[in-house]
């Protein structure tokens, strides 16, 4: 496995290892129900790095699933239903072999043969309807695509991102107050891992 130079395997790396199913993520998650005791597992982005075997942690201990879906990779490898800066939809509710042939995931036919595989693979053993058992999506727009996706209708759930109004300032703009760390205040609890695990903006 080719790694970075602090020795930590690379991101694409872990892509090519662990998006179809990661047992380290299986037992890191195992490790953590067995230690919280959580009443639900809920979930924002599990590819590349932690993969579906999460899903299936949780539901081993009998603990209920919830995935927001803020992009559109369960339906689209990359994520964003855009190629070469036009709509896409390819992929959805079809195969996701296109993902392959264009590219689409960072750019790499590789990596993108990975990520159908396992975009493919979960959706014909039937991973996203036995072992999720709530979705939530951002817009009404997103559920529908979801739908077509092949995601069970009934369990999607359309709840916008919401913030918390700002004081003196104006949320059309970008003048939200921030906290003393320099990260807008929003409710949310779950950690951003694109800006620190001690920041508590939600992707």
């Amino acid at each position: 496995m080719r790694r970075s130079p602090r020795g930590v395997p690379s991101a694409a790396s872990a892509v090519a290892a662990g998006a179809l199913w990661s047992t380290s993520s299986y037992r890191a998650v195992k490790e953590l129900v067995r230690e919280f005791r959580p009443s639900v597992a809920h979930f924002h982005n599990i590819f590349p790095l932690v993969s579906p075997a999460a899903y299936d942690a949780c539901h081993a201990a009998g603990v209920p699933v919830v995935q927001t879906l803020h992009n559109y990779r369960l339906v689209c490898a990359a994520g964003t239903l855009l190629r070469d800066g036009k709509v896409c939809e390819l992929c959805v509710g079809h195969a996701p072999w296109p993902a392959v042939r264009y590219a689409c995931y960072r750019e790499s036919r590789a990596e993108s043969l990975v990520m159908a595989a396992s975009l493919g693979g979960h959706a014909a053993i039937g991973t996203w309807r036995s072992k999720v058992d709530a979705y939530i999506a951002l817009t009404e727009f997103a559920r529908r695509i979801f739908v077509r996706g092949g995601l069970p209708e009934e369990r999607i759930h359309v709840r916008p991102n919401a913030v918390e109004e700002a004081r003196g300032g104006s949320i059309a703009g970008l003048a939200l107050p921030s906290s003393p760390d320099g990260c807008p205040r929003r409710r949310a609890l779950t950690p951003c891992s694109t800006l620190g695990s001690t920041c508590p903006i939600s992707r």
